[in-house]
């Protein structure tokens, strides 16, 4: 085989695994953000339903006092009562005792709901805080396998892009500028030829220039879409 050629198709090999290892270093920090969104997502869950446990019982401390100032109220009035001379002004102060005991009864109907409120929410907390657990635990090893391939995805990235400019710059001047004319032409440099047909633009080239390129032992371009051509003899792991 030409050695040109075969650096060529090792510089070619070399920049699709860079493709695909700096596309993945950048996929799986996504994956990983997506598994953290759902553990804050679950444990929104649960801090929801323990606010809404406080919120309630903050709602009975809050009517208890307003019972108990009423009551305190009610017991001002019925002091007054006895030292009240007229009728009219005796009706008023009852009619204030009655709206009082109209607003505890208020009270005591709210403080009815919170407490029902407590006790539904004892079961939905429950469920969330299992679902929680279980969210940590199968998202914490996910994570942790995700970052161990992020980890060895990276490993091979620097690997492939140091053994790339190695390989790289080993190549004459003027074969780095037709390679490069062609990967900014058609996004690489190098294709095989798949029976008579390039395998980057995928027309049938000339049957002579396909005749040579099974050889292995000339720099020859496709004459469509000018990228360099190989037959694929050579496997590179």
């Amino acid at each position: 085989m030409n050695p040109v050629l075969e650096k060529l198709i090792k510089i070619q090999h070399l920049a699709d695994q860079i493709k695909k290892h700096s596309k993945q270093c950048k996929e799986i920090p996504t994956q990983i953000s997506t598994l953290e969104n759902q553990l804050a997502g679950a444990t929104e869950k649960v801090d929801s339903v323990r606010n809404k446990v406080k919120d309630n019982e903050a709602r009975i401390r809050k009517n208890e006092r307003a019972i108990e100032d009423s009551r305190d109220q009610q017991g001002k009035y019925r002091t007054q009562l006895f030292k009240l001379k007229s009728n009219r002004e005796y009706q008023a102060l009852n009619k204030e005792i009655e709206l009082l005991n109209e607003k505890i009864s208020v009270y005591e109907t709210e403080i009815i709901e919170s407490m029902e409120a407590i006790d539904n929410a004892g079961s939905e907390l429950k469920d969330a805080e299992d679902f929680l657990k279980e969210e940590k635990g199968r998202i914490n090893q996910q994570k942790s396998l995700l970052e161990q391939d992020l980890k060895e995805e990276q490993r091979r990235l620097d690997e492939a892009e140091k053994e790339y400019a190695d390989t790289y710059g080993s190549l004459d001047t003027d074969i780095r500028k037709r390679f490069d004319y062609q990967v900014r032409k058609n996004g690489r440099g190098l294709a095989e030829l798949n029976d008579k047909n390039c395998g980057n633009c995928f027309v049938n080239v000339q049957p002579r220039i396909a005749a040579t390129v099974r050889g292995n032992n000339e720099l020859i371009n496709c004459d469509k879409c000018g990228v360099f051509l190989y037959h694929p003899d050579l496997t590179i792991d």
